[in-house]
């Protein structure tokens, strides 16, 4: 299975992604949120224009995720660990990636106060961990950017 399609079924199978910015004493932030991914391997997700980790990235732009489903035993455990850049969707890309993140969260279309005060967020990845336990005990793969298979 190539490198992306494992990405991918990770991230199809997750809602949540926790992004890990830096505040301004210099103490981690770890922040649950929903996200899309999408064929660019960018994850996209909204925040309020005024919490804390959205001044985070206002300051320094990188940071890291994480990715994982439920697993109820540790031998079953996926998921995905990456570095990398956030920045604010540009307008031009805004309705696609708005698109991508409604496929996933139909929801969202009954949420425009919530919505129009928040911003859409890409996270684009220079460097991504996939880990798989169901093939052994931290098994995992690794890879830099530029990512030749995307």
């Amino acid at each position: 299975m190539r490198e992306f399609d494992k990405i991918k079924g990770i991230s199809e199978r997750a809602n949540t992604l926790s992004l890990a910015t830096i505040d301004l004493d210099g103490s981690p932030r770890a922040t649950p949120l929903y996200f899309a991914m999408n064929q660019k391997l960018q994850f996209l997700f909204l925040s309020s224009k005024t919490s804390q980790h959205t001044m985070n990235l206002s300051r320094v732009a990188a940071c890291s995720i994480c990715v994982y489903p439920e697993a109820s035993n540790w031998k079953n455990i996926q998921g995905l660990q990456m570095k990398g850049i956030a920045e604010v969707v540009p307008s031009e890309d805004l309705r696609k990636g708005m698109q991508v993140y409604g496929e996933k969260f139909p929801i969202i279309s009954m949420l425009h106060e919530i919505v129009s005060s928040s911003i859409l967020f890409r996270f684009c990845p220079t460097w991504i961990r996939i880990i798989d336990n169901r093939i052994g005990f931290s098994h995992h793969i690794e890879l830099d950017y530029p990512f030749d298979e995307f």
